[in-house]
């Protein structure tokens, strides 16, 4: 308990002298403001915003992987559920081929004449 309080109190004077010291005035500017015009124009900020939108993208697309894996999983055992019920499972597409295939086949080959 002592040390953690004292490793607080270590870090609170060190970030106030570190605050402190990036006041200082140096060619008309703080240090800070030279430290902040040295950043934007490095190129290693170029490197760190490719890494970024890089690892945006993987995560993007890590999600969508599982979002589709999840809800394939849900729908499978929500149809599973359904058949020991002995409820009807049609899919979308089970209605988009009978509507699209299957009837006007049958319609077509019934014998009626038009």
């Amino acid at each position: 308990m002592k040390e953690d309080l004292f490793f607080v109190m270590k870090m609170f004077g060190l970030t106030v002298l570190v605050v402190m010291g990036m006041q200082v005035h140096t060619n008309g500017k703080t240090l800070e403001e030279h430290f902040n015009t040295w950043l934007k124009s490095s190129i290693v900020v170029d490197y760190m915003q490719e890494a970024t939108d890089g690892g945006k993208i993987l995560t993007q697309n890590v999600y969508k992987k599982l979002d589709t894996g999840f809800h394939a999983v849900m729908t499978k055992i929500t149809r599973k559920k359904d058949r020991q019920k002995g409820l009807s499972v049609v899919t979308k597409t089970e209605e988009a081929i009978n509507r699209d295939v299957v009837l006007p086949y049958a319609k077509a080959h019934s014998g009626e004449t038009r």
